[in-house]
């Protein structure tokens, strides 16, 4: 015989850093509104999203939902992994009443839920859709093994567009927006090794569109307020993905007419000096001092408290920069400047004299991770050494950049991702977990990060004598890592790792420059766009 079934909608409307409770003073309770008997609408406080609930039969017939109104808040719901990371733990969700569907032997029903109103389209022909957009995505990969094409779907969820328009890219689900850093490692892997070439071009030309004296915005808020722009290396990274995705066969004249004038602008600012008191030394190296500040890519911060502030002249920062000038060289002779390109190529020269001679360390045979303001040389072993031999300039003898690659593999490298700093070094922690302190604490201090397995194996290709091994080699590495796209986050590339086995994944289960590195990775060692 027939089966009812109810449903009883629980509802928070909240952003996703936040809770929702009862008690709030500004909470309204939420009005559901039914329309026809196969729809429901419900309104969250004023100003937030509506829900629109439909019930459909399968050749998208309308199925009648029987609501009935019985307001009523349901409280406590504990969330296990809030406890884990020290949040507020607990949510109340409001219960605008219950809905009574009635199924008949053999019978289906599709429910139909979206944030307003809905698509058009009953839900076999939504999911059809959608299936063919996917396999549209993975035909170019079709003989590729499960991991690629995996990586390959999980690329598409990080491109979206920011207001009505602007291409972007999310930097990590469920907790980040668009980051300026994480969107120029990112665009390479997920837009130029996916085809999406006009994606790329967008996306620069937002980012490119907000550099403020000199900086690439770092952070687009949650809310739509201003970006912010504390970030030293997010405008160098942009040269790289100008470098890149001209390399892909993107627009000489976007690069001309959009990018290249903000490249100039980078390259002016940072000579002169712009805020958070970045500027050239005399040596030509880049440096910066600011307090309670962290603008490298290890930027944890709680309060005042800057726990991995790297003030002075951090070691990728010299070879980004280093890039930066080389990449503009490149770009003016390209546009008939002749003059400007011979000033950019003679300052690269300089930077490669002045960062051998300041940032070789003899005695561990590796580089220095920072000089800081007053000279004192940082010699704690990690990963930001790499971006010295991964990036395409020669920037240290090819020995030395061996000895640099072979030690990260013996103390950074653990399959998924690398340390942020060698076991054994001062302050290294290895588990990332706890309150937020405790988790800050730890974030850039030996826990793994899945990205840097880019720079990691990009390095280790450029300093092999025979890179068609290194490229097989490197495929093998990125299976092995690859096993975890099963777990945790299934279908994406974690964020962070613990240092220590069993290495547990950590932070955002579906972070961008993760699943981007693997694919810019494989399109490097086969000769394809975006590597």
């Amino acid at each position: 015989g027939p089966v009812r079934l109810g449903l009883r909608p629980l509802l928070a409307f909240r952003d996703h850093h936040g809770s929702r409770h009862a008690t709030d003073p500004a909470v309204v309770p939420f009005a559901a509104v039914a329309g026809p008997p196969d729809r429901l609408v419900i309104d969250s406080n004023p100003g937030g999203p509506t829900l629109d609930l439909r019930a459909m039969g399968p050749l998208g017939q309308p199925v009648d939902l029987a609501w009935e109104a019985a307001p009523a808040w349901i409280r406590d719901i504990l969330h296990e992994r809030e406890i884990e990371r020290g949040l507020d733990d607990r949510d109340d969700f409001f219960a605008p009443g219950r809905a009574t569907l009635t199924l008949f032997p053999g019978e289906a029903i599709d429910l139909l839920v979206s944030l307003g109103e809905p698509p058009a389209g009953t839900p076999d022909e939504l999911e059809a859709a959608e299936l063919d957009r996917r396999r549209g995505i993975l035909r170019p990969v079709s003989t590729r093994p499960a991991w690629v094409r995996t990586l390959h779907l999980a690329a598409d969820q990080f491109l979206v567009t920011r207001g009505k328009s602007q291409k972007t890219i999310v930097a990590g689900y469920p907790w980040f927006t668009d980051w300026g850093r994480d969107s120029m490692i990112s665009l390479p892997g997920l837009c130029l090794a996916t085809g999406r070439l006009s994606e790329a071009g967008e996306i620069l030309t937002t980012f490119a569109a907000h550099v403020r004296n000199g900086l690439l915005p770092n952070h687009f808020p949650d809310a739509g307020d201003p970006p912010e722009y504390n970030t030293l290396d997010a405008s160098l990274w942009f040269f790289q993905a100008i470098r890149q995705y001209l390399d892909a066969g993107g627009s000489l004249d976007r690069v001309r007419d959009d990018l290249y004038p903000a490249g100039r602008e980078i390259v002016t600012r940072y000579r002169s000096g712009t805020e958070y008191g970045i500027h050239a030394d005399v040596d030509g190296l880049i440096t910066w001092d600011w307090p309670n500040t962290a603008l490298t890519w290890m930027d944890a911060r709680v309060g005042d408290w800057a726990v991995t502030p790297r003030r002075g002249k951090p070691v990728e920062i010299q070879a980004l920069w280093h890039g930066a000038l080389i990449e503009m060289s490149t770009l003016a002779e390209r546009f008939d400047d002749a003059g400007s390109a011979e000033s950019f190529r003679a300052e690269g020269v300089r930077v490669r004299t002045s960062f051998r001679a300041a940032f070789w360390n003899a005695a561990r045979g590796y580089l220095y991770d920072l000089i800081a303001p007053d000279g004192t040389p940082d010699p704690a072993i990690r990963p930001n050494a790499l971006f010295a031999v991964s990036l395409p300039y020669d920037l240290l003898p090819l020995a030395d950049a061996r000895r640099i690659v072979s030690r990260a593999g013996r103390e950074l490298y653990v399959g998924t991702g690398l340390r942020s700093l060698a076991r054994g070094e001062p302050d290294y922690a290895p588990i990332y977990i706890g309150d937020r302190r405790q988790r800050d604490a730890a974030y850039h201090q030996g826990t793994a990060w899945g990205w840097l397995l880019g720079p990691y194996l990009e390095a280790m290709w450029r300093t092999s004598p025979d890179q068609r091994a290194a490229g097989t080699e490197i495929e093998r590495l990125l299976a092995i890592g690859a096993r975890h796209l099963m777990e945790d986050g299934v279908g994406s590339w974690a964020e962070v790792f613990d240092a220590e086995p069993p290495h547990a994944p950590r932070g955002c289960p579906a972070q961008a420059w993760s699943v981007a590195e693997p694919l810019r990775l494989l399109a490097l060692v086969a000769g394809q766009p975006g590597g």
